[in-house]
């Protein structure tokens, strides 16, 4: 069966490859799949590499790095989230390349069981994914202010995998999980280029604790139709779906059976 919904699914697509790959519109995608220690590769088309680090370099409160583990999709980030707010393991890109579109997508898988508060991605001043309370949120910034926090009204603290996906358009910010609308908040502004990347917390701030995988910043407005779709790859990809990924997965095989029938007959 699951091999039927990706041969359905893969058979429309031009994302054949899989639920993520690089297209136009990609800044970074980190597919966390082991490599070298002390970097997760970016294989989008800036190099972004992120170095896995922690706050104090000198690691005296202990080893808090990301290691490597099994993901939904291949490998995954396991972040060890931090003994205090100033100790914890994250991702950091190097700064100096930056991308100004009023428009922004961040997607990534997500596992964990937390009840914190604790930062999933952060472009300094710019553009915040948050877990809070085990509900995913998000906010934007123009360099002076901040908008609303746009929050999921479901919770993803459950230990299994969601696909969660966060979006901009320069006037309304949306939280989709497992392919469907969390919530939304509407922010007029131009958030202006970002320049710099923290996935899994951020020093001297919050950190995740989870599991995080395929990790995608882009500088568009996913398309929901495409978000919806990539739950549904995910569905077919990720060992063991939650249902509502499933759902995604069924909900994308009649769509794609319905065009079909439109375009054959």
């Amino acid at each position: 069966m699951r091999k039927g919904l990706l041969f359905c699914l893969a058979l429309a697509l031009p994302w054949k490859a899989g639920a993520f790959i690089v297209d136009a519109d990609t800044v970074a995608l980190w597919h966390f799949d082991p490599g070298q220690e002390l970097i997760a590769a970016d294989s989008g088309p800036g190099e972004l590499d992120l170095a896995l680090d922690r706050s104090p370099a000198d690691g005296s409160e202990g080893s808090t790095i990301p290691v490597f583990t099994t993901g939904c999709i291949g490998g995954a980030l396991r972040f060890l989230h931090g003994t205090s707010e100033a100790y914890g393991g994250y991702g950091e890109t190097a700064s100096g390349f930056a991308f100004g579109a009023n428009e922004v997508s961040v997607e990534l898988l997500l596992r964990t069981t937390s009840t914190t508060y604790d930062h999933l991605f952060v472009s300094p001043t710019r553009f915040v994914v948050v877990l809070d309370g085990g509900k995913v949120g998000s906010f934007v910034g123009d360099g002076m202010g901040w908008s609303n926090t746009a929050s999921s009204n479901v919770l993803v603290n459950d230990g299994s995998w969601h696909y969660v996906a966060v979006t901009y358009d320069g006037a309304d910010l949306r939280v989709f999980v497992d392919g469907a609308l969390a919530g939304e908040t509407s922010y007029v502004a131009t958030i202006g280029p970002m320049s710099s990347f923290y996935v899994g917390g951020r020093a001297n701030n919050s950190f995740f604790a989870g599991d995080i995988d395929e990790a995608r910043l882009s500088s568009t407005t996913r398309d929901p139709a495409e978000i919806a779709v990539i739950a549904g790859l995910v569905a077919v990809e990720c060992p063991e779906p939650t249902s509502a990924l499933a759902g995604a997965a069924a909900l994308a095989v009649v769509t794609l059976r319905r065009r079909y029938s439109r375009g054959s007959s």
